[in-house]
C-alpha cells in the first residue's frame, strides 16, 4: 500500500483530476493532502465534493483556508452561513463544516508527518503533536469561538511562551501550524512574509532551517508556501508549487520520493 502526498489544491479541480490520472495508485493506496483545498481557484465545491466521497482513503490536515471557512460559519452567524451555502450548496454545507472540524492540525505515522505550514524551532516533535492535539480539541470544543475570534480579529503575542493562557496558547499553535513560513528566532514567528527565502530580510530564516533536534529522524510534508516552490530535503518536503497562480499541482510518493506534476489545467484558469 502506497501513500501519495498532494500539495495545495486551492479549488483547482481540473488540475486535481489530471494529477490523479497520473498517479500509479491502486484501490488500497492512500492520499495525504497538505490542506488549502479551497478558495482562490474556480471549483472549490468540486474539490470538496471529491474529498468527501473518498472517506478514510484521504487524510487532510487543516489549512488556513479551511480554517477561514470554519470561522465564517461559526462567527458570522446566518449571514456567513448564507454566503457559504451559496458557494458550496446548502445541502452540502453541514457535511463540509463537519469534515473541516475533523481535519487534524498534524497527522503522523512513524517518521512521516503531515501539516499545513510549519513548526517553531523551539517545539520538539512530541511537544508539537501534543499541542496540536490539544488545540484541535479546543477548536472543536467549548473554546471554539474565543479561539476563532482571537485568530480572526484579535492580537496574538509576537513571541511564544510556554505559559500562555489557554485561549492564546491554542490560537498561537493553530496560527503557527497553518500559517508559518519564516522565523526571526526560535520563539518568534514571522507571519506576514510570503515571498521566497532568498528575498527575505537577512535576519529571517525559513522555519525548516532551524528545526528542533528531535525532528532529525522525521520528515515533514507541508504546503502553504507557493513562493518557496518544490522543496525537498531529508527532514522537510514542501509541495505548494503554485497551481492556482499558473504553476503546477504536485504530488510525491511518500516513501519513495517519486515526484508527479501537472501544469494548471485550462479548466482552472
Amino acid at each position: 500500500m502506497a501513500t501519495f502526498v498532494i500539495g495545495d489544491i486551492h479549488g483547482c479541480a481540473a488540475s486535481l483530476a489530471a494529477l490523479l490520472e497520473r498517479l500509479p495508485t491502486d484501490d488500497d493506496d492512500r492520499l495525504w493532502l497538505v490542506g488549502d483545498l479551497v478558495n482562490r481557484g474556480p471549483n472549490s465545491r468540486g474539490v470538496l465534493r471529491w474529498v468527501l466521497e473518498q472517506g478514510s482513503r484521504v487524510v487532510t490536515v487543516l489549512g488556513n483556508h479551511e480554517l477561514s471557512i470554519f470561522a465564517r460559519y461559526h462567527l458570522r452567524g446566518s449571514s456567513g452561513r448564507d454566503e457559504l451555502a451559496a458557494l458550496f450548496g446548502a445541502a452540502e454545507l453541514p457535511a463540509i463544516i463537519e469534515w473541516i472540524a475533523s481535519c487534524p492540525l498534524v497527522h503522523a505515522e512513524g517518521g512521516k508527518v503531515l501539516l499545513h505550514a510549519g513548526v517553531l524551532p523551539c517545539w520538539s516533535r512530541d511537544q508539537t503533536e501534543d499541542m496540536a492535539r490539544d488545540a484541535h480539541a479546543a477548536l472543536t470544543g467549548a473554546l471554539r469561538d474565543p479561539i476563532l475570534e482571537l485568530l480572526f480579529g484579535g492580537c496574538l503575542p509576537r513571541k511564544w511562551k510556554d505559559d500562555l493562557p489557554p485561549v492564546e496558547r491554542h490560537a498561537f499553535v493553530i496560527r503557527t501550524l497553518t500559517r508559518l513560513r519564516m522565523v526571526e528566532s526560535k520563539r518568534r514567528p514571522v507571519f506576514p512574509y510570503t515571498g521566497s527565502p532568498d528575498q527575505a530580510p537577512a535576519h529571517y530564516r525559513a522555519w525548516f532551517e532551524r528545526q528542533h533536534e528531535s525532528w532529525t529522524a522525521s520528515q515533514i510534508f507541508f504546503g502553504h508556501w507557493a513562493a518557496l516552490g518544490l522543496h525537498l530535503s531529508g527532514t522537510s518536503v514542501g509541495l505548494d508549487t503554485g497551481c492556482v497562480y499558473g504553476g503546477h499541482l504536485t504530488a510525491i510518493e511518500r516513501d519513495t520520493g517519486r515526484i508527479f506534476q501537472v501544469p494548471r489545467q485550462p479548466g482552472d484558469q
